[in-house]
């Protein structure tokens, strides 16, 4: 579950509910993943699901709020709620670190955003999106640097002029006892369109291995710039039979 509130450079502020449910399997070196969502999104318009919890600042006017409101928050004046089946994501990840026995885990992992959710609502964009990126880590002890670097190539919807992005993430994790480990990052992503802003937040989280196959992981997230939500909040329940 994820929570996200900001402004997103609007006269008014945008909330939105993410709720996902990740399936994954994974037989070394090979894991792929699906992840279905519900997504909720309270704003004035402009503000458009990113198919994986981000979202894309559009024209203002065009986004949540194009509807004529659909639960609470829809009666509040200038303000619309829009709710509904979110993208579809699909992912295929590689441990390239296998084929040259390197000293560090790296992984290529490709990724397709399904534009299941509903474009005329804000949901989505109505278009598909590629992703290829690369992830390595390393571990020293109790402490781990990891990094991002990836592609995006977001899909042409009719009203809104978007472009491919670079996107990226630098962090570390760091291991308090053999149940606890804490970690941060931070992530930037190019402008999306014109009307936006480059990507600039802030990650830091908490991971509790409760026992057996199980772990919740809390995070909590700062944005620095208008593309990014003043703050979220989520949690994250994991099983691994």
């Amino acid at each position: 579950m994820d929570y996200s509130s900001g402004d997103y450079g609007l006269a008014k502020e945008t909330d939105m509910l993410y709720l996902p449910l990740s399936l994954t399997y994974e037989r070394f070196p090979w894991r792929s993943t699906l992840t279905l969502s519900h997504l909720r999104i309270t704003g004035p318009g402009g503000v458009i699901g990113g198919g994986d919890g981000s979202v894309i600042v559009g024209e203002s006017g065009k986004g949540s709020g194009s509807g004529g409101g659909g639960g609470p928050g829809g009666g509040k004046r200038g303000l619309s709620t829009e709710q509904g089946l979110g993208d579809i994501v699909a992912s295929l990840s590689y441990a390239l670190d296998s084929l040259w026995n390197l000293p560090v885990a790296l992984d290529l992992t490709g990724k397709v955003k399904f534009a299941t959710a509903d474009a005329e609502k804000g949901l989505g964009t109505g278009e598909n999106d590629y992703v290829l990126q690369f992830d390595i880590a390393d571990n020293y002890d109790r402490f781990t640097p990891f990094a991002t670097l990836g592609y995006r190539a977001m899909g042409n919807p009719p009203d809104l002029d978007l472009h491919d992005v670079w996107f990226s993430s630098l962090g570390f994790d760091y291991r308090l006892t053999r149940s606890l480990y804490s970690g941060t990052s931070f992530d930037y992503r190019q402008a999306t369109s014109s009307a936006a802003a480059p990507l600039r937040e802030l990650v830091a989280y908490l991971n509790w291995k409760v026992g057996g196959s199980w772990s919740i992981n809390g995070y909590a997230v700062v944005g620095f710039s208008t593309s990014s939500p003043d703050a979220a909040v989520g949690i994250q329940l994991d099983c691994k039979p």
